[in-house]
């Protein structure tokens, strides 16, 4: 019934691929235009999306696309580090998005950056479906973009250290 980033980690967060870091923690000093969510968990994983579309001031607007860009994950293992950072693209997405994950097992969350309205789309998607009224407005401009996910698509919570035989995801 309302945002909450920390039922959905508690609940759903070993299925998800994502520590959800594109959401905001709090939500003070945002609007919320729209919420909205639809996650079940199956038998290997949970399917479904989550969308928060938040309006800001302009100065809380600003703040929050320096929270985003800012955004990385050090992943360790056997004594090695790796920082992924969060990648920026203005072309992909209806409005210039800054992205945690572009397909990573057929996940993808990111945010849209509507600077006209000092507003923010948030959506984690696993399985995207083109036909969801939900969120199908935003998503990429090209559909056929959507068929090339899987593990080697890029993910800012995980890394290789041994050439794809496992993935190591950040500790939170």
């Amino acid at each position: 019934d309302a945002y909450d980033k920390t039922f959905y980690l508690e609940k759903y967060g070993g299925d998800l691929n994502s520590n959800l870091y594109i959401f905001p923690d709090e939500i003070e000093g945002k609007e919320i235009v729209t919420f909205k969510s639809g996650l079940k968990t199956g038998f290997f994983d949970t399917d479904g999306y989550i969308l928060l579309e938040c309006r800001m001031s302009e100065e809380a607007f600003q703040q929050e696309i320096a929270r985003l860009a800012a955004l990385e994950a050090t992943i360790e293992f056997n004594g090695e580090t790796y920082t992924n950072y969060v990648m920026y693209d203005e072309e992909s997405y209806p409005y210039p998005a800054y992205i945690t994950l572009d397909g990573f097992d057929s996940t993808y969350e990111y945010a849209l950056l509507d600077e006209e309205a000092h507003r923010i789309i948030y959506l984690y998607i696993s399985y995207p479906s083109m036909t969801n009224l939900n969120y199908a407005k935003y998503l990429k401009k090209n559909p056929l973009s959507y068929t090339q996910s899987g593990l080697e698509s890029y993910t800012l919570y995980h890394h290789t250290f041994d050439g794809g035989a496992s993935y190591i995801g950040v500790e939170d």
